[in-house]
């Protein structure tokens, strides 16, 4: 939404209860060590673009620590 350009789900999902506790469930169960597996299993080829994977994962990681809070925004921007 910072760039100006909603996202792909944003109208479909905007007004609509829902309810995110799965979600929220699966972020708070994800390990950091399961983190850092997804970037282990890179195939080589793809070292060119580890850094973005790193990003991504890093992200990710990010969501699980703040995993209520994170839950909450999206409820608040999507009302």
């Amino acid at each position: 939404m910072k760039t100006g350009v909603p996202h792909v789900f944003f109208d479909k999902l905007r007004g609509k209860d829902l309810n995110l506790d799965r979600l929220l469930t699966a972020l708070k169960g994800l390990s950091l060590e399961r983190c850092d597996a997804y970037l282990a299993s890179l195939p080589p080829q793809w070292s060119d673009e580890f850094a973005e994977a790193e990003r991504m994962v890093d992200h990710i990681r990010q969501l699980k620590v703040h995993a209520d809070a994170a839950i909450n925004e999206v409820l608040r921007v999507l009302k």
